[in-house]
C-alpha cells in the first residue's frame, strides 16, 4: 500500500536540521550533510498525488418516524438514510457510505456518567 506525506512536514523536518557538517578526515575537510535548498526544491518538484481524507462514520439505527426500529440506517457523517431489506449494514458488507464514502468503522457514542 502506498504511504502519502504533506510537503510542509518534509520542508519543517529538513530544515530543522544542521545545514552544513564538517567532517575531517586524513587532514582534509570535506563537506557532508545536506543542503536544505536542494532538499526543498526537490521536493516541490516532485509530483503530488490526488488523494483525499478518510472520513470516518457509523451507522445510526432509525425507524424513518413510524416504521419498524432498525429498518434504515443513517450515515453519522452526511445523514443519508438507508432503508435495508434484510439484516444490518454490517451483515451486509456496508463498510463505507454509498453517499459519501464515509468509512463506518466509527464506535458507537455512549453517554458518560
Amino acid at each position: 500500500m502506498k504511504e502519502y506525506i504533506e510537503r510542509v512536514a518534509i520542508h519543517e523536518l529538513v530544515n530543522g536540521l544542521p545545514k552544513y557538517q564538517m567532517f575531517n578526515y586524513d587532514r582534509t575537510k570535506s563537506l557532508i550533510g545536506i543542503n536544505p535548498d536542494d532538499v526543498d526544491f526537490g521536493v516541490d518538484k516532485m509530483p503530488a498525488a490526488d488523494v483525499v481524507e478518510v472520513r470516518h462514520g457509523r451507522w445510526i439505527p432509525s425507524d424513518m418516524g413510524g416504521g419498524e426500529p432498525d429498518e434504515a440506517y443513517i450515515c453519522s457523517e452526511c445523514g443519508e438514510p438507508w432503508v435495508l431489506n434484510d439484516g444490518t449494514p454490517e451483515e451486509n458488507n456496508m463498510r463505507y457510505c454509498p453517499a459519501c464514502g464515509a468509512r463506518m468503522d466509527k464506535e458507537d457514542e455512549h453517554e458518560a456518567d
